[in-house]
């Protein structure tokens, strides 16, 4: 079941204004009286709690007097549509600023720079508060208009003829007003005070537009009195149209929040009139963002935290099975803080002992080398010996000779007694002698040989 549009309707009573909520059954009774919106705005956080399913859609329907209305040539803005453009160019016939007002435009039926565009603007100061609570009650505001001229549209689209080249007599909350129609567009609109000043500027404007048809639409269940607009219009026979403002208002704002057709001028289309360009509103999508990103982060952090939590308990775990599996393999031990850096260090230790060489190299006794050196200095040659070195197989000797020839007849004798001795390296000393030094190994088959032992 759909749910009817919320019309937030208001009947002048002369200075004073009484605002009706109408829609469904449970809105039939909602009204207050008072010109001052922020009143209104201040009840209106209660009234949307109170009917929340009723206010879904809402339209805004002011008397006139709410409104400002202007027109000027298209070639004024270069033929542009830009709202912005539009709304700065009324700066020049309006006491606002374009910043002040909230506005909608209609263009003639021609795109040409000849052509007009017609404006209806409001202050938004007037509006603000009560925009604002509409917003935050989470109620879609779909429709602001003037009634004068969603009355007036209503009856033109019964009446296609009042269209094209009209000037029309309007008559609403007990006062007149006066518009004139060209294209379907609205190229004049004025609220004449009195029902003097309307005598005056209906001659007077009817004279101007000479080629329009007059029209008189009384908004009323009453029937009209031919002495009151003759008043006006004088004694010509002109079409009246009696209409019951309230209902074929409600049936129109329905026929146009449902699609079926679009209004003249609708302030809801400003972005300023959903307080999005207010800082009240720019505050609020701030402190929204601050706290969606405040939630993101929120959530990063329980997610780090969960994941930290989960890596401690994986890393507890596995701390657990290392210190069992010290203690099984080393009981004797003490089970220090840093359990795998042990297990590393002996695991190292049997893995360092392992060897694929089958056969293990056994120490080597010095005896056997000793001697095989010591039997491998020739006897008839003087020799003195400075350093004899023995590392296992290695061999070193530092000896002090009287020539140069005997240090190649010691390296022979040495290769004869069994060991591998490298050319020696050689230098003169003061005393005119020779300095020699041998490096060797021993050979490992005379090692293995008979008498190698000590």
């Amino acid at each position: 079941m759909s749910i009817p549009p919320a019309i937030l309707y208001e009947h002048a009573r002369g200075d004073s204004s009484l605002w009706r909520l109408s829609g469904g059954d449970d809105l039939a009774d909602a009204w207050w009286q008072g010109d001052d919106l922020r009143v209104l705005a201040d009840r209106w956080p209660e009234l949307s709690r109170a009917h929340r399913a009723s206010l879904k859609q809402l339209a805004i329907i002011a008397r006139s007097t709410a409104f400002l209305f202007d027109v000027f040539p298209r070639s004024d803005v270069g033929g542009s549509t830009k709202r912005s453009t539009l709304a700065f160019r009324l700066e020049a016939d309006l006491p606002h600023s374009a910043e002040e007002l909230m506005c909608d435009f209609q263009f003639g039926s021609t795109s040409n720079s000849g052509s007009n565009v017609s404006a209806v603007a409001s202050p938004q100061a007037s509006w603000s508060s009560l925009l604002e609570q509409i917003e935050l009650s989470d109620c879609r505001l779909e429709l602001v208009a003037p009634k004068s001229l969603v009355l007036l549209q209503a009856v033109t689209e019964e009446h296609v003829g009042f269209r094209n080249n009209s000037l029309i007599l309007l008559h609403v909350d007990g006062q007149f007003e006066i518009v004139g129609l060209k294209g379907g567009q609205v190229i004049l609109w004025r609220l004449p005070s009195e029902t003097a000043n309307a005598a005056r500027d209906w001659q007077v404007l009817q004279e101007e537009f000479s080629a329009a048809h007059p029209v008189v639409v009384w908004a009323s269940r009453e029937p009209i009195s031919h002495a009151i607009v003759g008043e006006i219009v004088g004694p010509a026979e002109i079409p009246v149209v009696t209409v019951d403002e309230v209902e074929r208002n409600r049936q129109f704002v329905s026929r146009i929040l449902g699609g079926k057709s679009a209004a003249w001028f609708d302030l809801a289309r400003d972005a300023k009139c959903s307080g999005s360009s207010s800082p009240w509103r720019q505050s609020q999508s701030l402190n929204r963002g601050l706290l969606l990103i405040a939630g993101c982060l929120l959530v990063a952090a329980l997610a780090c935290y969960w994941r930290a939590e989960r890596v401690r308990g994986a890393v507890a775990q596995l701390k657990a099975q290392q210190t069992t599996l010290v203690r099984s393999a080393l009981p004797e031990q003490k089970i220090t803080s840093a359990v795998m850096a042990r297990l590393k260090s002996e695991h190292a230790k049997l893995t360092g002992s392992r060897t694929t060489n089958k056969n293990i190299e056994l120490p080597i006794t010095i005896l056997p080398v000793m001697r095989q050196v010591i039997s491998g200095l020739p006897t008839d040659l003087p020799i003195s010996v400075h350093e004899l070195r023995l590392n296992g197989r290695e061999i070193y000797l530092d000896v002090e000779l009287g020539l140069i020839q005997d240090a190649a007849q010691l390296a022979q004798s040495l290769q004869a007694s069994g060991l591998n001795v490298s050319p020696p390296s050689t230098s003169a000393v003061k005393n005119g002698k020779i300095r020699a030094q041998f490096h060797g190994t021993r050979n490992e088959s005379v090692g293995r040989g008979a008498g190698s032992q000590p």
